[in-house]
This record gives C-alpha cells, sequence and structure tokens, in this order.
C-alpha cells in the first residue's frame, strides 16, 4: 500500500527542477494505494457480505435452536411415544460441538444438521397427528407444528378476497379465520363437514358471530405483517404462519400466550 524511498540524509524532502516542477520525492509514496483503489473497494465489499451472511447463519440457527428446543418440550408434556431424551441429547451435542469462533463452513453444516433433526422431529409429530384419537391432543401438537414449520399449513383460499364472508374453496376450511379464533379459540383441524359448509357458504353461526375471515381481509387490517413474510411477500396462509412465527420471536411472546 505504501512505497518508502529514504533520502541521503534519512529526511524527508523533494527536489524540484529548474521549472519548480518536482523531480525526486524521498519519502512514503501513496501511489500503490491509489492504484489498488478498486481492489481495495472489492475485498472490502466482500467481507461485509461474508458478514452480512454469518449473522443470517446465527440468525436462523437461533430460531431453528429454538423451535426443536419447543417442539421437543411439547412432546414431552403431551407424553407423545417416541425417544425424545435421546433427539434432545443429539440436539445437546450439535451445539455443544461448535466451536466459540466458527468459521462459515462450520456455521452452514450446523444449520443443516439441525434443520434436518428438525424436520425428524416434525415428521414424528405429524405421524402422531393423523394417527392419534384423542381430539385434543392432535389439536395441541398441530399447533406447535404450524408454529415451528410454516410448510406443514396447506395452501387456503383464494389469497387476496378481502371481503368479509367470500367463499373459499372446499379445502379451505381450515384456513377462514374466525371470530372465535380470534379470541383464542382453536376448533379441531378435521372440522365435520356440515361446520365447514357452513363457513364456505359465508353464514353467520347460531350464535350470530362474525363471518369467516379470508387473508386479503387479514392483510388490510394489518399490513405491516408484510415485512416479515417470505420476501417481504405473504401470499397464501402459509406466508401468514411464517411471519407470525417471527413476530412471535421478536416481541418475546410466550409460547402459552401465543396459543
Amino acid at each position: 500500500l505504501l512505497l518508502r524511498k529514504d533520502s541521503p540524509n534519512g529526511e524527508r524532502y523533494v527536489r524540484r527542477d529548474r521549472a519548480g516542477e518536482v523531480d525526486e520525492a524521498f519519502g512514503f509514496s501513496l501511489a500503490p494505494l491509489l492504484a489498488r483503489a478498486e481492489e481495495i473497494e472489492q475485498l472490502a465489499a466482500a467481507v461485509m457480505a461474508d458478514r452480512l451472511h454469518v449473522k443470517r447463519l446465527r440468525e436462523r440457527i437461533t430460531l431453528c435452536r429454538r423451535d426443536i428446543a419447543k417442539l421437543i418440550e411439547a412432546a414431552v408434556e403431551e407424553d407423545i411415544p417416541g425417544d425424545w431424551q435421546g433427539l434432545y441429547s443429539e440436539f445437546r451435542d450439535l451445539i455443544e460441538g461448535l466451536p466459540r469462533s466458527p468459521t462459515t463452513a462450520q456455521l452452514e453444516l450446523l444449520l443443516d444438521e439441525l434443520t434436518g433433526l428438525r424436520t425428524n422431529i416434525l415428521n414424528q409429530l405429524e405421524i402422531q397427528v393423523k394417527s392419534t384419537k384423542q381430539r385434543g391432543n392432535a389439536v395441541y401438537i398441530e399447533r406447535h407444528i404450524q408454529n415451528s414449520n410454516p410448510e406443514s399449513t396447506s395452501e387456503l383460499e383464494p389469497s387476496f378476497e378481502t371481503k368479509q364472508g367470500a367463499i373459499a374453496e372446499p379445502d379451505n376450511d381450515r384456513g377462514s379465520v374466525t371470530a372465535a379464533k380470534g379470541r383464542g379459540e382453536t376448533g379441531h383441524p378435521f372440522e365435520q363437514k356440515e361446520e365447514g359448509q357452513s363457513r364456505r357458504a359465508g353464514v353467520r353461526n347460531d350464535g350470530g358471530g362474525l363471518k369467516s375471515f379470508p387473508l386479503g381481509l387479514v392483510l388490510q387490517a394489518c399490513p405491516e405483517v408484510l415485512a416479515y413474510g417470505p420476501d417481504g411477500v405473504i401470499r397464501n396462509w402459509r406466508d401468514l404462519m411464517a411471519a407470525a412465527v417471527i413476530v412471535r420471536s421478536m416481541l418475546g411472546v410466550s409460547p402459552s400466550a401465543y396459543e
């Protein structure tokens, strides 16, 4: 970056010609720094990009760790069959095996391993959801699965209907956000046929409750949540579930309060 040119007497000075122009200079020259300015700028950009990548890796690892811990805790509390102690030991081994100052490659490897472990746990819980005969347990497990894995939520109604009580597709009864659910009441994921038809038709229930709310109306009422969806967009209920998990973590809302 610097060139040093010593003078005979060790001092810094210049020799000028008769026209007053610098003929020879002694001391330090910054010419290499100027010549490599573009190269240095590219290196700086690469360092910043790497730091941002590492930051995002750490954030994703934190979310994955949190999901795994909560899923295992929920499984143990509900006495769901499975080797949860073994899975927890595997989880702790992965975390404790990370060096104090890990490289980018080590963080990427840890994220892949944690993601695989979370997928394994989710698969086991999903099997229990499908096989359980107790309605309460099925609802509890499925909520935890949806909270930690938005991908498990199926495609729902026409995403951006904005009229209250809009008619949804036949598979959309799970996606309707009713007034009862807005108060924190959660129904079974597989509602009876009559109940599903009532919501799809957008009629009022016997208790005089409000009609079902389509996704577009929910987003219209809470536009700020769009920023937390995948790529800053919410196209369906699955994206909204993913955004809700992020917002829940940011606000520090406890699992019991969230449920």
